[in-house]
Order: C-alpha cells, then sequence, then structure tokens
C-alpha cells in the first residue's frame, strides 16, 4: 500500500474546493484581497445606507408634514369612510357610524401619525394629507 506524504489530497482523488487553482488557505492571493476590500466597501456602504435611511425619513416626515393639505370633506375617500372633522357631528344614521361612541375621535386612533397634542396631524387612512385631531371615520380603531 502506498502513502501520500503531500500537501493536500492524494492526485487522483477528489480534490476539495480549497486546495484546488494551487491555493491553500491562508496562502496570499491577491484577487482574494481584492474582493475582501470590495466586501468591506460594501459592508461599509449597507449599514451607511441602514442609518441614513431612517434618519432622512424622520427629517422629511417633520418638514412634510407642516405643508401637507387637510382632508376635504368632499374627498370620495373621506366621504365613503364617513369622515368627519368633529367627532361629535357623526352621522348615526348611518349604519357604518353605527360602531361609533363619545370617547373616539382620530387623537386615540391606532391609525394616526405625528406628534399627539397637533390639531392636525397625518394618518395612514389618508396618505398625503391631514386630519383633524377631534375628528372621526368608520376605520377609527382604538390605538396602544
Amino acid at each position: 500500500m502506498h502513502f501520500y506524504a503531500g500537501a493536500g489530497p492524494k492526485p487522483g482523488c477528489y480534490t476539495p474546493r480549497r486546495y484546488r487553482f494551487g491555493t491553500v488557505p491562508g496562502a496570499h492571493n491577491p484577487k482574494d484581497a481584492n474582493m475582501s476590500q470590495n466586501d468591506l466597501s460594501r459592508r461599509r456602504f449597507i449599514t451607511q445606507v441602514a442609518v441614513a435611511v431612517p434618519a432622512a425619513s424622520l427629517l422629511l416626515d417633520a418638514a412634510v408634514a407642516q405643508d401637507l393639505p387637510h382632508v376635504a370633506l368632499d374627498d370620495p375617500s373621506a366621504k365613503a369612510l364617513l369622515y368627519v372633522e368633529d367627532a361629535s357631528k357623526v352621522d348615526r344614521s348611518n349604519p357604518q357610524a353605527a360602531r361609533w361612541a363619545a370617547d373616539q375621535n382620530c387623537a386615540n386612533c391606532s391609525q394616526i401619525l405625528g406628534k399627539a397634542g397637533d390639531a392636525w396631524r397625518p394618518c395612514k387612512i389618508f396618505p398625503g394629507k391631514l386630519v383633524a385631531s377631534k375628528g372621526w371615520c368608520s376605520v377609527w380603531q382604538k390605538g396602544a
């Protein structure tokens, strides 16, 4: 029986990937060095983007929220959802408004966004528009 004492597998046997092309683990290969530098820059880029995007969105939300128009009462989506700017003026004759209660308004709804206490705030239901904090619509759901 013949024993092979060379570095790597016996010739003629399956060659694992790490021994192919004359490289061994830990050996300096210029191509590998360039790839690792690219990977690091990609990683750095991704982490910078991961931090920058949320920060930018917070800044934009604050700036844009002040410039948004109010939801018009004659807006088709506002009419369909029975939106009113004053929750005490909900049309109780409509079956969709049957679940309205006196303590329900946009300020305590889970769909509302923006800073608590503002009279007009952004809403997930009416994207790009502001709703009255004292308002109500049929999508109202208790907030946290």
